[in-house]
């Protein structure tokens, strides 16, 4: 009886023994599955976040940042729909070779002007459209504080050898005359101040107009956003051929006048 008990024991004894190793070693495999999977995990969310930003792989490209609101950002309407892709499809049918990149955030003011531009140093953008201070209007932000923040944008843009399209704009009469009066004034003032190329008025032939505006009447639909492209681009074409010829004359060597 004694042997028969001391038997099934040790029996007893194997199986939970087994059992532990078994579990071990499923614990040993699983471990080593997640870690070798981490690395391309992390990989994969490394790319993902970088995209957006990742400097052009042609020398020839011409990088062009859109900074701005809703309008920009293409608020109602698709991606593609969005007047900065817009543009960029009229440009390269035009033969010019660049990359969009649309910055555009719903509800940006023009105190975020500087430090959103920061953040797209890193793409090395050649260009870049600045398109923001409706909404400090629509708050009713002090004139004279918009301007302030759209001209530490373009100083910074400056510094870093980077040419800037500024978009005008102009506000609704509800606010009254004066503000009106000192609000429109930031921007060609501040285009003549810092030497930089203005755009009059974005919504040109756009606002108000139930055409081209969605049922907010405050968001350009495809429509408007078309018509809106038309004008960024024709006022885009004389600095990309500045830049053409920049890149044709950094590319010849200036001893013998043969391009690289």
């Amino acid at each position: 009886m004694k042997r028969r008990e001391k038997s099934t024991w040790t029996g007893r004894r194997f199986v939970t023994v087994l059992s532990v190793s078994l579990i071990a070693i499923v614990i040993f495999s699983l471990a080593n599955f997640d870690a070798m999977k981490q690395p391309a995990q992390a990989a994969d969310a490394t790319k993902e976040n970088t995209r957006a930003i990742a400097p052009v792989g042609s020398r020839n490209e011409t990088v062009i940042v859109f900074i701005g609101d809703s309008l920009t950002q293409g608020y109602g309407v698709r991606a593609e729909e969005a007047y900065p892709e817009l543009v960029g499809k009229q440009l390269r049918d035009k033969g010019y070779s660049v990359k969009i990149i649309n910055g555009g955030i719903s509800g940006s003011v023009t105190a975020e002007a500087d430090r959103r531009l920061r953040w797209y140093l890193r793409a090395k953008p050649q260009i870049v459209v600045l398109a923001l201070g409706a909404n400090d209007g629509m708050k009713g932000a002090p004139p004279d504080v918009i301007e302030k923040n759209l001209k530490k944008a373009i100083d910074l843009a400056k510094a870093n050898g980077i040419d800037v399209v500024l978009a005008g704009l102009k506000m609704f009469t509800n606010l009254g005359d004066e503000y009106l009066r000192k609000y429109e004034a930031i921007f060609p003032r501040l285009a003549k101040e810092t030497k930089v190329q203005l755009i009059p008025f974005l919504l040109e032939d756009v606002a108000l107009q139930k055409e081209y505006n969605q049922s907010d009447m405050r968001h350009p639909n495809p429509k408007g956003h078309e018509v809106i492209a038309n004008r960024v681009t024709k006022s885009l074409e004389g600095l990309l051929v500045k830049h053409a010829k920049a890149q044709t004359s950094s590319q010849t060597n200036p001893q013998d006048g043969v391009k690289q």
